[in-house]
């Protein structure tokens, strides 16, 4: 099969591992897949088996295109153009509300980026991040036409790691992304606060360190406990990662950890923006090592459920049901 990906440029974001990863899997499988994005280069960050190609050279004749566009105009165009057998687009960059279904139904006049929203939704099928947005979009909006969520893991490069060295005291790990909807913020304002509580912890993260994606699952491995304070998203690779590494991991009670954060079981969760409950629970499990173990292997075999080898083949038997029809 020949299918294309459409999408802004394929630099360090966790939508591009998405398209990356699937697509690894896609031609392990044996099809042909093109990224086409606006620089038209290799992805130099991550494996990629994928090829690689302008968007401007997109050609008909592809059996699929699937637009991950983040709702651009100029994107938006060139999937309403080109001639292929079937269309697809991602549900990223969509936060899920009563307001953005009564636009996307129709009760409400759309704006901005819910306009191209509306009309790519009700046109073509449906690829979300999450499984969670599936079930949003059919309940919510009553659009069926809707793919399995592609957010995964590469359970071969995310895997724990037996380091040489314990660090002799407790080291916390967070993302350290400066983007708004990361939550950052209150990681940040949870640690200081545990500080003043324990005085022999380190805290690290990886955003802007330029780590390799083979150093990746050490780094991660070398931290106590993993702590997250996203605002929303769609698929949080900044936990998956951790579970994955078999990390003990505190993150916010958002739907896109829903699938793979059950509170108590395989995280500890906490609500949005509540620094003192980041605070108790981070102190909590740092004092408890039977739930550091527990949660630690609930998540890392919740997680592997969601390997890329399972996740891109249940899209891609989707996508032939669709095209068989």
């Amino acid at each position: 099969m020949q299918i294309g990906w459409l999408i802004p440029n394929v630099d360090v974001y966790g939508s591009v591992r998405e398209v990356v990863e699937t697509s690894n899997v896609w031609c392990a499988m044996g099809h042909t897949v093109t990224i086409f994005h606006r620089q038209g280069g290799p992805c130099s960050w991550l494996p990629c088996q994928a090829q690689t190609a302008k968007v401007s050279d997109v050609p008909s004749g592809l059996d699929v295109l699937i637009g991950v566009t983040d709702w651009a105009p100029d994107l938006h165009n060139i999937l309403d153009a080109v001639q292929v057998r079937l269309k697809i687009i991602g549900l990223l960059g969509v936060t899920p509300d009563d307001t953005v279904a009564a636009q996307l139904r129709g009760d409400k006049l759309a704006t901005g980026k819910t306009v191209t929203m509306k009309a790519a939704l009700h046109r073509y099928a449906v690829l979300p991040d999450g499984d969670w947005q599936g079930r949003w979009l059919r309940a919510a909006v009553g659009i069926n036409n809707v793919l399995p969520g592609f957010g995964g893991i590469n359970t071969q490069m995310f895997r724990p790691m037996q380091l040489e060295q314990q660090a002799p005291v407790a080291r916390i790990g967070f993302s350290g992304d400066t983007r708004k909807r990361k939550g950052t913020d209150t990681v940040l304002a949870a640690l200081s606060k545990v500080v003043q509580s324990k005085q022999k912890i380190e805290f690290d993260h990886y955003w802007g360190k330029g780590l390799r994606q083979d150093q990746m699952a050490e780094f991660i491995s070398s931290f106590t406990v993993w702590v997250d304070g996203q605002r929303w998203a769609g698929w949080n690779n900044v936990i998956a990662e951790p579970m994955a590494c078999r990390v003990p991991v505190i993150c916010t009670d958002i739907q896109a950890n829903g699938d793979i954060a059950e509170n108590n079981k395989t995280a500890v969760v906490v609500p949005v923006d509540d620094v003192d409950a980041m605070t108790a629970a981070v102190l909590r499990v740092l004092d408890d090592a039977e739930l550091r173990h527990n949660i630690a292997k609930a998540g890392l075999d919740r997680i592997r459920k969601y390997d890329y080898g399972t996740v891109a083949r249940s899209v891609m038997a989707a996508i032939e049901e669709r095209m068989g029809a």
